[in-house]
């Protein structure tokens, strides 16, 4: 089976190397199949310098957007949502493997099978159980992860960012707004607040851990996301339809690979644009007791304003 798994895997990366060119190629390899050994030295250290490289891994991101599209098009065949859920659930197991259970994808896998099924019995979940969930799963099949693993440790801190960090900082955004600049932000712009305080609560979560294991700090990173984030769901969504089409109809997949160009060239040029020196700082020898009293606050502080929110609602 895995044999099988990788001989796909194969035909995938043939396709995306038939219409792309490096880096191209490599950052759509990256982001799509988890290669990131093709992507070269020079690129890393641009993407860890501006703060970019969870974009290439395998996150949430790609589950929800694979199981999207495997839902779409199993009911426009005709298949009923029961049915079409059985298929979903084997495709995103499938891409897992395919992508070679980093523990960012096997968490992801895990959360997205955990909300189909939830769907499928009715039940509504929450996402700081089904975070716990997956995480005690993963770490029942090998405890080392929660020491040894960064992927592990950056994934579910990232997780939890968006899900405990961001519901407060957007309340500040709105709330600063109008108390400062007398602006009520209506509903219609969320979207585009959501894309600095996601950026932003992920980003939080995960600092200590990067500075104690790579001993960077990026200045530019937040905006370098901002920037990024608008075309990084339309780069994935179209980067998959093409990679599948041009792996089964080559001439289907050029045509769906044009636009993928432009978004690669894009995200290309904003990381070229912002990945110099002074843009982040080295730090030595950091120790891990500084990260346990990094979070130490930020617990804090999560409890304090979520209480206060829950007193304004």
């Amino acid at each position: 089976i895995y044999s099988l798994i990788l001989s796909v895997k194969q035909k995938l990366r043939k396709a995306i190397q038939r219409n792309f060119l490096p880096p191209q190629s490599s950052v759509l390899q990256g982001m799509i199949l988890g290669d990131r050994n093709v992507i070269d030295q020079n690129l890393k250290d641009k993407l860890s310098i501006t703060g970019t490289s969870h974009i290439i891994a395998v996150s949430g991101t790609h589950v929800v957007i694979l199981s999207a599209i495997a839902m779409a098009l199993l009911m426009s065949i005709g298949l009923w949502r029961g049915q079409a859920f059985y298929f979903s659930v084997i495709i995103i197991c499938f891409y897992i493997v395919l992508v070679g259970l980093p523990a960012s994808g096997v968490r992801a896998g895990i959360m997205g099978i955990i909300y189909l099924v939830g769907q499928k019995l009715g039940r509504q979940g929450a996402s700081s159980r089904v975070v716990l969930l997956a995480g005690a799963l993963m770490l029942f099949k090998n405890p080392l992860l929660l020491i040894y693993d960064i992927g592990f440790q950056l994934s579910f801190l990232a997780v939890l960012g968006l899900i405990y960090f961001d519901p407060i900082l957007r309340f500040f955004v709105k709330y600063c707004s109008k108390k400062i600049f007398n602006l009520k932000i209506k509903e219609k712009y969320d979207n585009l607040i959501s894309f600095f305080t996601v950026t932003i609560s992920a980003q939080i979560l995960t600092l200590p851990i990067i500075v104690f294991n790579f001993g960077r700090i990026s200045f530019i990173s937040p905006l370098v996301n901002i920037l990024l984030a608008p075309i990084v769901y339309y780069l994935m969504i179209l980067g998959f339809l093409c990679t599948v089409a041009g792996a089964i109809l080559p001439w289907l997949g050029w045509i769906l690979s044009l636009p993928c160009h432009f978004l690669l060239q894009y995200f290309i040029w904003v990381i070229d644009l912002f990945s110099k020196q002074w843009t982040s700082v080295q730090i030595q020898n950091v120790h891990w007791l500084w990260v346990l009293s990094s979070y130490a606050p930020i617990i804090f502080l999560v409890k304090y304003f979520n209480k206060k929110l829950r007193t304004v609602f």
